[in-house]
């Protein structure tokens, strides 16, 4: 079963992701991500993003998300992700879902000491 994740850092100095201390392993578009109800916000924080990755296959009914032979590790939103172009010969599959984190840290891109730190 998917967990929580515990802990987002969005480096925009080396434009990575890691989340809970690995490393996102999947391309992300460039104008796709978003991190979603950051304090004064009472609910969780939570990223939306696109991600592009080789295989994709849903399990509808028990909910589950494999991606490239894996089950994504994170709890995903109620809403499900998007799945573009699953089906289609010699497309690259894309994946749009939101995720849930309890803590995130953004290091500026030009001030990497000045990292932000939220937590829910």
């Amino acid at each position: 079963m998917p967990e929580l994740a515990q802990h987002l850092t969005l480096d925009l100095a080396k434009k990575k992701l890691y989340i809970d201390g690995i490393d996102f392993p999947w391309y992300i578009s460039g104008d796709g991500l978003t991190i979603n109800n950051l304090p004064p916000s009472v609910y969780m924080p939570s990223v939306t993003l696109t991600f592009y990755p080789r295989d994709v296959k849903m399990d509808w009914a028990n909910k589950k998300l494999w991606v490239d032979g894996q089950e994504f590790p994170w709890l995903i939103s109620e809403e499900g992700p998007i799945v573009e172009n699953i089906d289609t010969p010699d497309a690259l599959p894309s994946v749009t879902l939101t995720f849930f984190v309890r803590n995130v840290e953004v290091i500026p891109k030009n001030n990497p000491e000045q990292a932000i730190e939220h937590a829910a």
